[in-house]
């Protein structure tokens, strides 16, 4: 009885110490997605400054595949 008490006790500490490291994984993942979008609203200021220089890759990239890219990991946190 006394060894399934402890294997029990164990089980929860490594449980709890998973559980803390997936929500430290849901964050950081979070944090990026913000700092991703905040990167791209921040191309899109800079095109607005200067289109021709600008315009065509924040089109082409930053608008159609980087918000495929986010919206796939916003669903993936």
């Amino acid at each position: 009885m006394k060894q399934l008490e402890q294997k029990t006790g164990n089980m929860r500490t490594r449980m709890k110490k998973v559980l803390k490291k997936a929500e430290a994984a849901q964050e950081a993942q979070t944090a990026c997605n913000d700092a991703v979008a905040a990167f791209t609203e921040a191309l899109r200021e800079a095109s607005s400054s200067n289109a021709n220089a600008v315009k065509p890759a924040l089109d082409h990239y930053f608008e159609k595949i980087a918000k495929e890219i986010l919206s796939y990991e916003r669903q993936n946190t």
